[in-house]
């Protein structure tokens, strides 16, 4: 109903296979099978493409701000531990309230970037990105074949 539009799905590798029970549910129960049959049996109307190709081919529409943060837990497991015990309390206190269902969207835990602090090795691999970022960015501005470096991607 919106030709043009682009709609983003996303999600953890740990829901496909490695949480308890989501193997079973993925494979065994066939969720991901009929996840891409569905994608195949409406591609009259859905065209499956990455994330990059859409930026590249269809002009935005409006702005958009992500949110800093994954799914709800990661904001909270982003808490330092004694930070978490307090969230957890007072999180369990409010969902008794007759109101829960309208406040729960604004109850959050701490920003996804404290993982870089919580966890030091997260801060390594997130520095070491940005450096192998940079660094082939570079080696494209100084006329590096850009054909080799898609390959590589």
């Amino acid at each position: 109903s919106h030709p043009g539009s682009v709609v983003v799905f996303g999600d953890d590798g740990e829901k496909f296979g490695t949480w308890p029970d989501t193997y079973k549910h993925c494979y065994t129960d066939g969720w991901l099978r009929r996840f891409f049959d569905a994608l195949v049996d409406n591609s009259d109307w859905i065209k499956v493409t990455t994330l990059g190709e859409s930026v590249d081919n269809v002009p935005p529409t409006g702005k958009i701000y992500l949110p800093d943060a994954s799914y709800r837990e990661m904001t909270e497991w982003a808490l330092p531990a004694d930070q978490l015990v307090e969230y957890e309390r007072v999180r369990h206190e409010l969902e008794h309230n007759e109101h829960w269902n309208t406040i729960e969207q604004f109850v959050r835990g701490g920003f996804w970037r404290n993982f870089k602090i919580k966890y030091p090795e997260s801060d390594e691999m997130y520095a070491r990105m940005l450096m192998v970022s940079d660094r082939l960015q570079a080696a494209i501005d100084a006329g590096l074949d850009r054909a080799l470096v898609e390959e590589a991607r």
